[in-house]
């Protein structure tokens, strides 16, 4: 049960720092083709947290509300309308 535990703490950190690099990517950085690389990172890292929970909801049932928590706040996170970087052409 321990050897669970932690293989849960550490996908879940695993994925949350991606998911984090993802809304940096996305929102803080000039160049469009990182912030696009930005979202798709972000989408993968939902869908891996997607197919992590439902992995858990069979097998590791106490890591469901973890799992369910992460995923709502890099959501909110990505959704936040907090100030935004603006690029003009030829600067």
């Amino acid at each position: 049960m321990l050897q669970n535990n932690w293989l849960v703490i550490l996908l879940l950190l695993g994925m949350s720092s991606l998911g984090g690099t993802a809304l940096v990517w996305t929102r803080l950085t000039e160049c469009p083709l990182k912030m696009q690389k930005g979202r798709w990172l972000f989408m993968i890292s939902l869908i891996t947290f997607g197919v992590f929970g439902a992995v858990a909801a069979l097998y590791l049932h106490h890591s469901l509300i973890s799992i369910g928590l992460l995923m709502a706040f890099l959501f909110i996170a990505m959704l936040w309308d907090g100030p935004t970087l603006v690029v003009t052409p030829g600067e």
